[in-house]
């Protein structure tokens, strides 16, 4: 039978379906109302017990999350500006305990690493680790070898892979390319995911993915229309072929691909009524095993210039089922008016209640979701 998705089909209250152990419901708490930064993670920067959050410019104390400076803050107008980081990551880069940070910007601009003072109140020193990266996308991630690695594309020519610090990590990185140098990938539609079930993970791209193996190979798909803000992969059928999930970043929609059995993928619309959805995570919110499409409206991604524009500011989770052989998906507002950022959902655990939270930076300020 060929398998579809079905449009969502309820806008549902903030609870969780069947078996599920605690819902979808959050609560929104409003940390910084200043517009500084569109990317945010989360770490203990200074080793007292409690995770904090972090974007380029400040990190937020845990449990109370108390904001101190980073860098010489630097505000920006939601209406006319973007900010200088889309997304931040954390690694001990320095290798003396303590986790470091890692922010990207505007593509075509650099990309750059922060020094963490071992979570003394003084500012943290930063060092350009590329000058030219334009994949808005970048992910932190051990998949490829084991080793945490970023991946990312940079250059001129553009090509994707990923970054590994000298023995001088204040040096320029080393590129560890994936793609070749005529690929030409876009700035959308970076995932890491084994598509081929091979036990290795593979990149997918914008244009189609690459298999690793000896060398990596490419084999074209067009994903989403106007390119995906992230791509995961996932069997949402359970036929044993991993599936691809995406979001468009600039226009209206988000899908799923089912795979067939030749290696080929057949598009599935799961929601086309929210546009701008520039940040998206595969993530499982309500603790029953199986994963949700978490992503939302980025006010202003392009200003007013995208399609929807000036519709709400939504951020949802959608849940699927299988139902007679088609997998179906239900959708849940989380919360209207916050958004999310331009590259980041971040998801975790920050007050140790066992349930999972989600913090975003956006053009409206830095928001704790906490889980109900």
């Amino acid at each position: 039978m060929m398998r579809r998705a079905a449009p969502w089909l309820v806008l549902a209250a903030c609870t969780g379906g069947s078996g599920s152990p605690y819902g979808l419901g959050f609560h929104r708490e409003l940390l910084d109302p200043r517009f500084a930064a569109e990317g945010i993670t989360t770490f203990d920067v200074n080793h007292d017990g409690y995770i904090d959050l972090v974007t380029e410019q400040a990190w937020y104390s845990g449990p109370d999350f108390v904001a101190h400076e980073i860098v010489f803050p630097e505000l920006f107008d939601a209406e006319r500006s973007y900010s200088h980081s889309f997304g931040v990551f954390h690694l001990d880069i320095d290798h003396d305990g303590y986790d470091d940070l890692i922010s990207f910007g505007l593509p075509d601009t650099f990309v750059k690493w922060c020094q963490n003072p071992r979570g003394q109140p003084i500012d943290w020193n930063c060092f350009i680790i590329n000058p030219d990266e334009f994949e808005e996308s970048p992910a932190l991630t051990t998949a490829i070898d084991g080793t945490p690695r970023m991946v990312m594309g940079v250059g001129n020519p553009r090509v994707i892979g990923w970054m590994d610090p000298g023995s001088d990590p204040i040096q320029a990185w080393t590129v560890n390319a994936i793609t070749p140098p005529d690929f030409s990938p876009s700035n959308h539609g970076m995932g890491i995911g084994d598509i081929d079930g091979d036990g290795k993970a593979d990149l997918l791209t914008g244009e189609g993915w690459f298999s690793q193996g000896a060398s990596w190979s490419f084999h074209s798909t067009m994903w989403c229309p106007d390119d995906c803000s992230h791509l995961y992969t996932y069997d949402f059928d359970g036929d044993g072929k991993a599936d691809v999930i995406g979001a468009s970043p600039h226009n209206y929609g988000t899908w799923w691909w089912h795979q067939e059995a030749d290696g080929t993928f057949t598009r599935h619309e799961i929601d086309t009524s929210i546009s701008e959805n520039h940040s998206a995570r595969l993530v499982d919110l309500d603790g029953d095993g199986i994963p949700e499409w978490l992503t939302g409206k980025r006010y202003w991604a392009h200003f007013d210039r995208d399609a929807g524009a000036f519709d709400p500011i939504l951020l949802v989770a959608y849940k699927f089922h299988v139902e007679a052989g088609e997998v179906v998906w239900d959708r849940t507002v989380l919360d209207e008016g916050a958004g999310v950022g331009s590259h980041q959902l971040e998801v975790t655990d920050v007050d140790g209640d066992g349930r999972p939270d989600i913090v975003v930076a956006t053009r409206k300020g830095v928001f704790l979701f906490r889980h109900d």
